[in-house]
């Protein structure tokens, strides 16, 4: 989806300024949320859904989706540090595992992208990319000067890579050049080097045909980033009991355990800019629910805004949607279960006989199920 609004017309207006004339970006605009108005409506958000079973086979068995990357023809799985390829309609292709202490094998699978027909892995232990094809064939190894835990690519030969702000490169996101070999720009210089995997948090959030969005732990600010810069884009504030202000000067670890059971967003979610409204995840603790994913869509002009709770009760119209989504892709949110959670939404829906009608059993790998944004253009 194009992600044009006017902020981005706000952000390219400020840095041509500063081009000419030296000066200080401007704070991004900030749009507040009230996480007391929630509506249950989830057709405010979603005109339909879709569903992809994946096949299983004696090679592909998958007990969790650890990474998710999707294309028009594939999608791509993550498990237990093994690759699983499907076609987009779930077909098995293949799967392989390279773990191993080899030169062109992994210790870890950190993260993993599905780009030009190959499978790109980050790995934090080795400190390298590795490029494999469908067939678990290396293709190519790319050396990084540091360990980094996650990857996007910006264009054709350059990728963002996310310390995490846990390496001795001091930088939160650096431009790594496929072509040079090297890392080109460095950028959000943090304070505190402290280690923190956490896994429901990832820092890109969305992209465009030119920069990426970037998002740090406890931090509600969006940042755009380019092959030059990052600058600030968007910023997000919460009117929870719990505040991020209490927290500054603690550590990663710290902060993760002041904010444990708190109604409190500690990060910001995936997100999908549409020229006229824009939709943003985030996860926070819901008393007597546990951790849940919301989404909130709201104007560009800010007149209106709606909040949903993806995991609290069934949505009409929506039953299997839930919480933790895959990914955005192509207008969809995209969220995976497995035949259990299945089966138990199935039990608390009259005549439902999903699992039944497409042969779902105990042993069936997950389900992914795409739900269509409404239109946000």
């Amino acid at each position: 989806m194009r992600i044009i609004s006017f902020f981005l017309i706000l952000t390219s207006i400020i840095l041509n300024s500063c081009k000419n004339n030296p000066c200080e970006i401007s704070k991004p605009p900030v749009i507040s949320v009230n996480i007391n108005n929630v509506t249950e409506d989830a057709s405010l958000f979603f005109d339909g859904w879709s569903y992809v079973a994946l096949e299983t086979t004696n090679d592909n068995v998958i007990n969790n989706i650890d990474r998710l990357s999707m294309s028009g023809s594939n999608i791509i799985i993550a498990s237990d540090d093994n690759i699983h390829i499907f076609t987009r309609d779930g077909k098995a292709v293949n799967s392989f595992n390279r773990k191993g202490a080899g030169p062109e094998e992994y210790l870890t699978i950190s993260d993993m992208k599905l780009y030009n027909d190959m499978v790109w892995i980050v790995s934090i232990s080795n400190s390298k990319i590795y490029v494999y094809n469908f067939e678990g064939q290396c293709e190519d190894v790319y050396d990084l000067p540091h360990p980094y835990h996650d990857m996007t690519f910006l264009a054709s030969n350059e990728m963002v890579l996310s310390a995490g702000q846990s390496t001795s490169s001091q930088y939160e996101f650096v431009i790594y050049n496929l072509t040079q070999r090297c890392v080109t720009k460095k950028m959000l210089p943090y304070e505190i080097n402290g280690s923190l995997g956490v896994w429901d948090f990832n820092p890109f959030i969305a992209a465009s045909h030119d920069c990426v969005y970037g998002i740090q732990k406890f931090d509600y600010t969006i940042y755009r980033i380019t092959e030059n810069q990052s600058t600030p884009f968007l910023q997000y504030e919460f009117n929870t009991s719990e505040r991020l202000d209490n927290l500054s000067g603690l550590s990663l670890n710290e902060k993760f355990e002041k904010t444990t059971g708190k109604a409190i967003v500690r990060y910001l979610g995936l997100a999908e800019f549409g020229e006229k409204e824009t939709v943003q995840a985030f996860n926070m603790f819901t008393e007597g629910y546990g951790l849940n994913t919301y989404i909130y869509r709201y104007t560009q002009d800010h007149s209106k805004g709606n909040l949903l709770n993806c995991g609290v009760k069934r949505k009409d119209g929506f039953p299997f949607l839930n919480n933790f989504p895959r990914a955005f892709f192509e207008g969809n949110y995209v969220n995976a279960l497995i035949p259990l959670q299945i089966k138990i939404i199935e039990e608390q829906i009259e005549d439902c006989s999903f699992s039944k009608s497409i042969g779902l059993t105990d042993e069936s790998n997950p389900v992914l199920f795409f739900h269509h944004f409404r239109s946000l253009d």
